[in-house]
């Protein structure tokens, strides 16, 4: 116990001091949120279980350590299902938006539950035999149970999106210009960073207007 709480308190006075160095010595400021595993050099890579070094231990789900109108570019990939719609998901996004400089521009990717339902009405097989073997449960043998798990995956996804959802809570949330977008199919270099090129995944690029 002792050794975890002081690798725990370690890492909390490590990561003020990783965003000072991160702000100050970074001209195009980048945020990754939700970063897991995936660390993208010249970004803030943050996340709240992540081990994977040079990710900084934030808890997205509350205030970012942020002063207003930061970062030029921010990108999270397969997190926001995993926040209650509507409230945690509006929250973050406000989030979002208040660190995020006028006219900067942010990209999110979540499964894409669209594709998913039109998969199984459609009977696509190959999409589900990529689920099986890549990263579905053993016990997903049926096109049902499969679709389960894209909604749950074990209680940790919250709500599942589609592109007029997803440009719904963006509106809402003060977002403008939102389009959808491809794998890896950005305008802007800095964010062709998308981790998933696996069928499934729904992508979209959003503006904060100018003040």
């Amino acid at each position: 116990m002792v050794n975890i709480l002081r690798s725990i308190k370690r890492k909390y006075i490590t990561t003020p001091l990783m965003i000072r160095k991160y702000l100050n010595d970074t001209k195009i400021k980048k945020l990754h949120i939700g970063a897991g595993n995936n660390y993208l050099p010249g970004w803030l890579n943050m996340d709240f279980h992540s081990r994977e070094p040079g990710v900084i231990y934030i808890d997205a789900k509350k205030n970012f350590p942020f002063n207003n109108n930061i970062f030029d570019y921010l990108f999270n990939e397969h997190f926001l299902e995993h926040l209650d719609y509507p409230d945690e998901a509006k929250t973050f996004l406000s989030e979002c938006l208040r660190v995020m400089k006028p006219n900067s521009i942010g990209r999110i990717g979540v499964p894409d539950t669209e594709f998913t339902i039109n998969a199984y009405v459609e009977n696509n097989e190959e999409y589900f035999d990529i689920c099986r073997r890549l990263w579905r449960p053993s016990y997903c043998s049926t096109k049902m149970e499969s679709i389960n798990f894209h909604f749950r995956q074990k209680g940790q996804h919250q709500f599942a999106y589609d592109f007029e959802t997803l440009e719904k809570i963006l509106r809402q949330s003060g977002f403008v210009d939102i389009e959808r977008s491809f794998y890896n199919r950005s305008d802007y270099e800095e964010l062709r960073v998308d981790n998933w090129s696996i069928p499934g995944t729904l992508y979209v690029e959003f503006r904060k207007g100018g003040n």
